[in-house]
């Protein structure tokens, strides 16, 4: 009786293992499948690809650092174009000390031309 009821307990012990691992096995298998399902969406295999390209990082921080150096130079032109600008007004509307001061900033820079 002893054997049998021994037999028994590690049957139902067996069971109760095993259910639990294979729901464990179906909870991992899951939680793969929505891992694998987000880097699909967020493109990583693509980004893996980029990264691993040397040739074409350099040719695109190249690129934008160009872009952005031409940018800086044409924004600089154009806001101190606009700030002589302003000064020529300022200088021209006869304000008693302000006027002296930007004219002759005004004659400087149009000196340095």
């Amino acid at each position: 009786m002893k054997l049998n009821s021994a037999n028994t307990i590690r049957h139902e012990a067996q069971q109760k293992c095993g259910n639990t691992r294979d729901a464990q096995l179906r909870s991992m298998h899951r939680l793969l499948n929505d891992i694998a399902s987000k880097l699909e969406r967020s493109n990583f295999y693509d980004y893996i690809a980029y990264v691993c390209d040397n040739k074409r990082i350099f040719k695109r921080s190249f690129i934008s650092g160009l872009l952005r150096g031409f940018g800086n130079a044409v924004g600089f032109v154009l806001l101190g174009a606009l700030l002589i600008y302003i000064l020529q007004r300022i200088a021209q509307s006869h304000l008693p000390i302000i006027a002296d001061f930007i004219a002759e900033l005004i004659e400087i820079v149009n000196a340095r031309r």
